[in-house]
């Protein structure tokens, strides 16, 4: 794992990075830690991707989370895409949470 202080100073952690072979698509699962204002959460960041078509959704102990996360879809300067997922964690949560991601560029889409 690695932690870099990010934009603000905030810590964050890379929990898991993915790149797929014959895609230029990557997957990142960053935590970051709680602060006097914000609670502890997880993000998961996909960038590249082309098309904008994608499906990308947090799992909790190996079930869909249907709501109660936070999904932005941004163009890149390249005409690619950028997508982030944001879930918030409850206090001592022991759950063990997935992003998976399906796009045409992947294998097995």
């Amino acid at each position: 794992m690695e932690s870099w202080n990010g934009p603000g100073s905030l810590l964050f952690t890379i929990l898991s990075l993915c790149s797929v072979a014959g895609s230029q698509a990557e997957v990142q699962v960053l935590k970051k830690r709680p602060t006097a204002t914000e609670g502890e959460s997880l993000s998961c960041i996909i960038t590249p991707f082309y098309p904008r078509a994608i499906n990308a959704t947090w799992l909790r102990n190996g079930q869909v989370v249907s709501k109660g996360y936070e999904v932005t879809v941004l163009p890149n300067y390249n005409d690619t895409y950028w997508m982030e997922l944001v879930i918030e964690l409850q206090d001592n949560d022991t759950n063990i949470y997935t992003c998976h991601v399906k796009h045409s560029s992947l294998p097995g889409h």
